[in-house]
Parts: C-alpha cells; structure tokens; sequence
C-alpha cells in the first residue's frame, strides 16, 4: 500500500466550540485510516479514504488507497476504477509489488494500468541548465533574481545565510553564515523597489550549529539587499504551540505575505506594521507553501501540499480551492509563481518530481488544462523558481534527499551541487 497521508500536526490546544479547523479535521481521518489498517477494517479503511478524497480530489495517494480497500472487499471493478483515476493522477507505483492488489492481477485491465503507471515515470526534459552552484553543501531552498547586480540570490538552509551567484556558479555571501536571530534561511524574495531582501527563516535541524532549543524559533526577516545588513526581525503571533514560516511573497505595495507550515497558517506584514497578522489562522490549513498574488489582487493562492491550492480571499471570507481537470494532481506543490500568464509548479511531493504548468480561466477560478515541463529524477528535489523576463527559472537538486528529518546527512547519498534550469515562457495564453 502506498503510504497514506502522514502529517506532522501540531494542533492549537484543546479543540475550541465551533467546527474543528481545516487541520483538525485531516487530522481526525489520519487517525480513522490508520486505526482501521491496523485492525484491517476495510470498510472503515474506505469511509475514511473516501473523505479524504473529498478534501483532496488530486492526491493520488488517495485514489490508490481506496482502491486496495475495494480490492480487499472483493470490488474488483470499483478498485480497477480507482486505480484507473490514480494512473490519470500520475501514478507511477509498481502494482504487482502490492499484496492489497493481489486479487486484481488476473485482470486484464491490471496489466494495462501498470503500462499507465510505467509511463509515468518516463523523463521529461524542456528546462536548460543555465547555472551549477559552486557548493555541494549548500543545501539551497530558494532564488531571487537582482536586476542591479544581473544575478540570482540563493538562500541555504544548511549554512543559514544568502550568496550571490555569479555566471560561472560561484558564490559570496551577502548574508553571512549563521548571525544571531537568523535561522536557517528559506524562501526569500527582493523588494528592488526599497532595496530590502525579505526572508523567512526557521530553527532546522539541517542547519549547520542549530541547537534543539531553536526549532521553534523562526522569523520573517528583513535584509538590506545591498549590504547584507539586517534591517528588521518579525516573529509569528503567540496564536500556536510552535511555528515555521518557510515560504513568501511580495505584493506590488510592499505587504509581504509569508506562509508557515508548522502552524497551518498565513501571515501578512503590511508596509509599516509592527508585526504579523494572521490572514489564515493556525489550524486553517494543513501545510501552506508559496503563495502567489492571483491576477484579481483580491485573494491570494496558496498552495496545500496534503490538499491542494487554496484561493484566500484578503479582505477576508471562507478558503476555497483552485481545482483543475480530472487528471490534475495538485498536492506536493513546493514553489509555485505566476509566470507568462499561467502558474508554475514545483511538485517535489509527486513520484517522480516534476515542474508543471497550469493555465486557469479568466476568472482566475479554475485550472483548464496543464502540462509537464521537467520530470524525472534528473530534477532531484527541485525547491522554487522565478520568473525572469521571458523565461522561468527553478532551482533543481536542492540537496533535501541528502538529510534525514533530524538533520544528520544519509549514508551513502552523494552531495550533489544544486542547479537553475532555465524555462522559456510562451506568448501569452489565450483564454
């Protein structure tokens, strides 16, 4: 069985009158799922994967979990349904390996799905690599471009600081290793405008000197983008046990909106505020990543990595959900960006990771269709990416599969230097 959703889930004290938040609720299944596997009750096992599905129609863990369970309750059609919808979803598992699918493999319909899943796996290479980062070990998360120097800035969780990147891959600092207050150092993005480079940092156990009393430590930080300098330091709200803010960006006037994954919410810092406002509260979502202005101005998407791409609205108002076509998997978003009238996608949550582009409607309230740009393992575990002029450019074999959750590097797993694959942008999309 593909392994079922396993989320890390700090939830904010005891549960509060009202409807449990959007976390509590995914929480409360996880346990359903994972009691009814251990008791191997397959009927209890899909009344939870089938509201699990409900909250993430493009997981295809999801499908691929309910169709074991109609497989161990001898419904070989509903499970040869399921698995036919994960394939569409990019499943790539090998099927035979599975003793959940064991009744299905006399059907002639199981080995034509383990063709689909095949196929997925295929490489997909349209990117061009445009730069390889001089340090193995940099362990880089996330890259801005600077028009007034002409060069990318890389932020590196391992040495918790921010380089410059010349042409050739080389790199100097222009936020120096490890400074007080500053944890390893995430998303960034630079505001060229006021010359300020923003920054979410966090206590990982990844970074180099970090102490387990700073893994709840984290800040969106502020640095002058010419010096270094630090310029401001802003903590998350005391509204949840612990945090991590860990992905951002910038609006037109300044406001940055950072997201943190721990808490399951995310924050806005409007220009000449004191401190973080919650814009969606601890708990109001399961794992936020990069958000993005939508095109509108009125609502922000953030995307989900267990559920998908949230639509939150800033003047505030229920979440709702950017939802594509049937085959659309859209959980595992790392970066996403607003590029050449379309969003791109990191997925370094799917199998194989892969970068893909999404066109929406003009009412910027559906995904119409989509396309892979970069798949396979080639991409190791790509991160972020930005949009540059004509072209979009992702940051590719981070160097994350290198460290285990509590930071020591893996065993035998080789360092490998992180790249930018360059991406040309079409003309705009017609919709």
């Amino acid at each position: 069985m593909i392994a079922t959703w396993v989320v890390v889930l700090i939830l904010a004290g005891a549960a509060d009158a009202g409807p449990p938040s959007l976390r509590a609720q995914v929480a409360s299944l996880q346990k359903q799922l994972a009691a009814a596997l251990r008791s191997g009750d397959w009927a209890g096992f899909r009344e939870a994967a089938q509201a699990q599905r409900l909250l993430a129609p493009g997981d295809p863990a999801v499908r691929y979990n309910l169709a074991c369970a109609e497989a161990r309750l001898g419904r070989p059609d509903a499970a040869l349904a399921e698995l036919s919808a994960w394939a569409a979803l990019g499943g790539s598992a090998s099927l035979s390996d599975d003793a959940d699918l064991a009744s299905l493999r006399a059907n002639p319909r199981f080995v034509g799905l383990q063709r689909r899943a095949d196929a997925n796996r295929t490489r997909i290479s349209t990117g061009r690599e445009t730069v390889v980062l001089a340090d193995p070990d940099l362990l880089a998360e996330d890259l801005a471009w600077d028009p007034r120097r002409g060069s990318f800035l890389v932020s590196s969780v391992r040495h918790r600081k921010v380089v410059v990147v010349a042409a050739d891959g080389g790199m100097t600092n222009l936020v120096h290793e490890a400074q007080d207050g500053v944890g390893s150092v995430l998303a960034i993005a630079l505001d060229p405008k006021r010359r300020l480079l923003w920054a979410a940092t966090a206590g990982l156990p990844q970074g180099l000197g970090a102490r387990p009393q700073d893994r709840d430590t984290s800040a969106l930080v502020a640095f002058d983008a010419d010096s270094g300098a630090l310029r401001g330091r802003y903590p998350p709200p005391a509204d949840a046990p612990a945090h991590a803010l860990g992905d951002l960006t910038l609006g037109p006037d300044g406001t940055v909106y950072v997201s943190d994954g721990r808490a399951g919410a995310v924050y806005r810092l409007a220009p000449g505020a004191k401190g973080l406002e919650a814009l969606v509260p601890p708990g109001g979502l399961v794992s936020p990543q990069t958000p993005v202005l939508a095109p509108e101005g009125r609502s922000l998407w953030v995307p989900d990595y267990r559920l998908g791409i949230a639509i939150v609205p800033l003047g505030g108002g229920p979440i709702g959900w950017l939802r594509g076509p049937a085959d659309l998997a859209d959980t595992g978003i790392d970066g996403l960006t607003l590029a050449g009238g379309a969003l791109i996608a990191v997925q370094n949550g799917s199998v194989p990771p892969r970068i893909v582009r999404l066109v929406f409607d003009l009412a910027a309230s559906r995904i119409v269709r989509w396309e892979v740009l970069e798949r396979g393992p080639q991409i190791g575990e790509p991160t972020h990416g930005t949009q540059v002029g004509d072209a979009f450019f992702a940051l590719v074999e981070s160097g994350w599969d290198r460290f285990g959750d509590d930071g020591s590097p893996k065993a035998g797993v080789e360092a490998r230097p992180a790249r930018i694959l360059r991406f040309d942008l079409p003309r705009p999309v017609p919709r």
